[in-house]
Order: C-alpha cells, then sequence, then structure tokens
C-alpha cells in the first residue's frame, strides 16, 4: 500500500499537483518509515514548495537510509544548508 502511495504521488509531482504529491508521499512514509525513495520525494516536493527545512530533514534521512542517490542528495543537503543560512 505504501508503494501505491508513492506511485500516484510521483504522479502528481509530475503533472505538478505538488499539494497532492506532498499528502501522497506523507502518507507512503506513515505506512513505511524506513522507504527512502519517498523521503527523497517529498524531499524534493518540499524543496520545490520554499520547504526548506523539512526539504533539508527529508534529505538528510533519506541519506541516512542508504538511497542510491548519494552525491545527488549531498549537493541537495548542501544547497538547503545555504540557503538556510
Amino acid at each position: 500500500k505504501a508503494q501505491a502511495y508513492l506511485d500516484r504521488g510521483t504522479f502528481h509531482y509530475i503533472n505538478g499537483n505538488l499539494k497532492d504529491a506532498l499528502a501522497d508521499f506523507d502518507k507512503s512514509i506513515e505506512l513505511n518509515k524506513v522507504n527512502p525513495e519517498a523521503y527523497y520525494r517529498r524531499g524534493h516536493v518540499s524543496k520545490e514548495l520554499k520547504n526548506y527545512k523539512e526539504a533539508l530533514l527529508d534529505f538528510q534521512f533519506a541519506l541516512e537510509l542508504n538511497h542510491e542517490n548519494k552525491n545527488e542528495l549531498e549537493t541537495e543537503i548542501k544547497q538547503l544548508k545555504d540557503l538556510l543560512k
């Protein structure tokens, strides 16, 4: 079920429905708290919504959970830390 919300959230994100995407990623995380992809995608939505602190936390947690995009996450984390200064 968590994967279904992740997939639907991705569909919403691709189509520019950021609030719907965020709600689906939240639900996916609620159902599976250790899926790094859900945090990674929610981080991107939060960043686009200019919720930089939330995005930073999601990217850091995705990195902690060993997400496959380690280099990209490290770059995102650095950029967000700079924005939050």
